[in-house]
């Protein structure tokens, strides 16, 4: 254990090879330029660089021969959880023109960023009931949108903790909750729309919805009203309530709001008018309707189980 800046931390044993130049002297992370078949240190972590006499590499500031590997002494943040890989030895050997002379490396975890997942179709498989456009936008505008903010605001939220300026923390945490959660439920909505979808469900799904609701016709009516009647923008939402082992039906507002704490979603159906205006103007119901039409029942079928479990 070392303390480097204030902090304590551990060093790594590893080896890698850096191939080609690494951007920034490897503020973007070790994933940058390396080759992840050759290291043991796993992506997502932010490299900085310890200041001379702070670390532990032998030689530091000499100059490395140019036909012999630079060393690096990578220090590693512990946080005490066992999520970080078993510490041991004290340095890596990189093989770079990058690195004129041995340097000491501080590594912290990183936060993981959100990702826009990939659609499973192509933006005109959904036309009988969505069109390509709107698909197109939904997905690589809107959903994007919803990325990039809660992306943007865990970098936020970071760097208040940093800095212990924690007055804005109210607005922050509201903004992370809308733009998250408007990321998980249009991640789930994708997935639960298909061009092979419609009809009704069967096996354990089929029967807990006639379990809870009565019947499908009985659960389509109530999903397709709370869908339908959403005041301004929100989403219709069959989940499962672990509390009292049963399916519910929900109506969320924007993407956060009115949300049964616990419940797990596992058909969504989204009632903001990006989803369907430039098709069907103000007529929701009719969108409602023609949603059923691709639902992807597997999905919701392999939700249901594991929630249910």
């Amino acid at each position: 254990m070392t303390s480097v800046g204030g902090s304590d931390v551990e060093t790594a044993c590893c080896e890698f090879l850096v191939e080609g130049e690494v951007e920034g002297s490897f503020e973007g992370g070790l994933g940058v330029g390396v080759d992840a078949g050759e290291s043991c240190l796993p992506f997502g972590f932010d490299v900085s660089e310890v200041p001379d006499g702070e670390g532990d590499c032998p030689g530091e500031g000499e100059e490395a021969d140019d036909d012999e590997a630079d060393v690096v002494e990578v220090e590693v943040a512990d946080p005490g959880d066992g999520s970080v890989f078993d510490v041991a030895s004290t340095t890596v050997d990189i093989v770079s023109p990058y690195f004129r002379s041995c340097k000491s490396f501080a590594i912290m975890p990183s936060m993981a960023t959100y990702t826009l997942p990939d659609l499973p179709y192509d933006y005109s498989a959904l036309e009988t009931a969505m069109s390509a456009e709107i698909l197109q936008l939904h997905h690589d505008k809107h959903h994007a949108a919803y990325v990039k903010g809660a992306n943007d605001t865990l970098d936020q939220l970071a760097e208040a903790r940093e800095k212990n300026a924690l007055g804005g923390l109210v607005g922050l945490e509201k903004t992370l909750a809308f733009n998250l959660s408007g990321h998980v439920l249009h991640s789930i909505f994708w997935d639960n729309l298909s061009p092979d979808g419609g009809d009704q469900p069967d096996g354990t799904l089929a029967a807990a919805i006639d379990e809870n609701f009565g019947s499908f016709d009985a659960f389509k009516a109530q999903l397709s009203t709370a869908t339908t009647a959403v005041q301004g923008s929100g989403w219709g939402v069959l989940a499962w309530e672990p509390l009292g082992k049963k399916l519910i039906i929900t109506q969320v507002y924007d993407h956060h709001g009115n949300v049964g704490i616990g419940s797990s979603p596992i058909l969504v159906f989204d009632a903001w008018e990006h989803a369907y205006y430039l098709q069907y103007k103000n007529v929701r119901p009719d969108y409602v309707t023609k949603l059923w039409d691709i639902v992807n029942w597997a999905d919701v079928q392999a939700r249901y189980s594991a929630a249910s479990r």
